[in-house]
């Protein structure tokens, strides 16, 4: 889902990350490279959902929406690029390829 505000898409569903630990993945459609982000959720729940939720992108209030529909919440973030770590990903890290 493309974040405007960013000019990154963000990429819903979390990989394994450095370490074996989830994170998240934004791909710069600029530098056509693929970065880790630092996401975490309030709950500390961090593996919950897949491919089949919802990711949406709200421009009036500048908002990532996405719909977990196995635990039945809705999650907002307000996504800041300077702010959300973004790291590269190596090409012998795991991760999107």
């Amino acid at each position: 889902m493309h974040i405007p505000d960013a000019d990154l898409i963000l990429i819903m569903r979390p990989f394994k990350g450095p370490g074996g630990k989830p994170a998240h993945v934004a791909w710069d459609p600029e530098s056509r490279k693929y970065f880790w982000t630092d996401l975490t959720y309030s709950d500390g729940k961090e593996w919950g959902h897949s491919w089949s939720d919802a990711l949406a992108y709200d421009p009036e209030f500048k908002l990532v929406l996405m719909n977990h529909s196995a635990q039945r919440k809705v999650w907002a973030l307000k996504f800041d690029r300077k702010t959300v770590g973004l790291r590269e990903i190596e090409s012998s890290e795991a991760g999107p390829k």
